[in-house]
């Protein structure tokens, strides 16, 4: 990220809808008209070239007050850690037409039929379309379509060929709904697709359909696979027998049973990583937890604080030390030993939400939380943690993060995405 420093200016605005394409996270976004069809837009707000496909008609006359239930999600195939760019097509999900708006206790089987449809990512042209009923997630690789379908009694997984819909394999669990809402999912991590079904079973399969994890992962109403943006590696939390509290198992990279590592807590976001402290997992419970990748075994545990242990704690590994919010607070942590090096003091009226860096300074983003506070960006030394300099945010800035590189804002009362600078 560019240098911050205490004059912040609004830059470009997006739309909201728009977040992922301006955070470099995708390429482009779904926009819903008012007549309740939907536009995929990809790329043309910064700048490079773009270009617009309609995905859904909309209001007809025929269907009254119906709208397009749900939204279309895209998703393209470009692979985890590569720029958007390099994708060759995007894959949409698409509501079929119009329906009255359903009431949100429906079993999937209630929602309207779905489509896949595949985009050129050139220019946006239909390069193939097919009918996919009860398809509820997608994962896409290049040349696969990976479909997650669900009804009240089954899940379903199919690997579909890209350039024709045409099935290569698939894959059917039957089993009740764990919740009334509860639906398939797949996700793409790294060259595997990691699978939930609505019954609350846990699969890993390759790509040609074959399951890598088939059973030996039990059943869970909540906490299904969690993808691991930095590594793709896979983990899923659940109870631990052992302390009463959560724990977090860690897949390695193959996914196979042998290689399941265990730790106490669940996982810490981790935002920046440097590599200066390798196999390092971080998760939080009763306290934060530095964990051995390699080995499985605990390295430390951060004495003296204690968390929430719930998921939402986010850090930054930067030369060997860990910056962590904690509550009310950040604190430094010699990322080797565990040893606290410094903590921020508690500011009144408002509460850390983000920590950043831009290579000079820790960077925390706080967001107000009663009427004496407004939105501040304050900037901490490295090695002692001593304030730089404080700033607040401008006029109508509620939040502050960042991504690809850029520091953003968010307009609450615009609902825009802003960068600064």
């Amino acid at each position: 990220m560019a240098p911050v420093d205490r004059d912040l200016v609004v830059g470009d605005r997006y739309p909201g809808e728009a977040a992922g394409l301006a955070l470099g996270t995708d390429g482009g976004f779904v926009a819903v008209h008012a007549d309740g069809s939907e536009i995929f837009q990809w790329g043309g707000l910064d700048g490079r070239p773009g270009w617009s496909t309609r995905l859904s008609s909309g209001r007809s006359p025929e269907a009254g007050q119906g709208v397009t239930v749900g939204s279309s999600r895209c998703v393209a195939d470009n692979a985890p850690g590569t720029p958007v760019v390099s994708a060759t097509h995007v894959v949409c999900l698409v509501p079929n037409g119009v329906a009255p708006l359903p009431d949100a206790s429906l079993p999937p089987e209630g929602l309207p039929a779905m489509s896949i449809v595949v985009l050129d990512a050139a220019d946006g042209s239909v390069t193939a379309q097919w009918a996919s009923p009860g398809a509820q997630s997608i994962a896409v690789f290049s040349g696969l379509v990976v479909v997650g379908s669900g009804t009240a009694t089954e899940s379903v997984i199919d690997g579909r060929d890209m350039a024709t819909g045409a099935e290569r394999w698939s894959f059917g669990y039957a089993g009740p709904q764990v919740t009334a809402n509860a639906v398939t999912r797949v996700q793409r991590a790294s060259g595997l697709i990691a699978a939930d079904t609505s019954s609350g079973q846990r699969w890993v399969f390759a790509t040609d359909g074959t399951p890598v994890r088939d059973g030996g992962v039990e059943a869970s109403p909540s906490g299904g696979w969690r993808v691991d943006p930095l590594t793709q590696r896979l983990t899923f939390s659940g109870p631990s027998a052992a302390t009463g509290g959560t724990q977090t198992t860690l897949l390695a990279p193959n996914a196979q049973t042998a290689g399941d590592q265990t730790f106490d807590g669940v996982p810490v976001d981790v935002t920046v990583d440097d590599a200066s402290i390798p196999g390092l997992m971080l998760t939080v419970g009763p306290q934060l937890y530095g964990g051995d990748t390699d080995s499985g075994a605990q390295r430390w545990a951060l004495d003296g604080t204690t968390f929430s242990g719930s998921s939402g704690t986010s850090a930054i590994v930067v030369r060997g030390r860990v910056y962590v919010l904690a509550g009310p607070r950040v604190i430094a942590v010699e990322g080797h030993t565990g040893k606290e090096l410094w903590r921020t003091k508690d500011e009144d009226g408002v509460r850390p939400t983000t920590v950043m860096t831009d290579g000079r300074h820790v960077l925390v983003g706080f967001d107000a939380v009663s009427a004496r506070g407004n939105p501040e960006l304050i900037a901490y030394d490295f090695s002692d943690g001593r304030e730089a300099f404080r700033t607040e945010l401008p006029t109508g800035i509620s939040h502050v993060g960042a991504a690809g590189g850029t520091l953003f804002g968010f307009d609450d009362h615009d609902r825009e995405l802003v960068t600064l600078h």
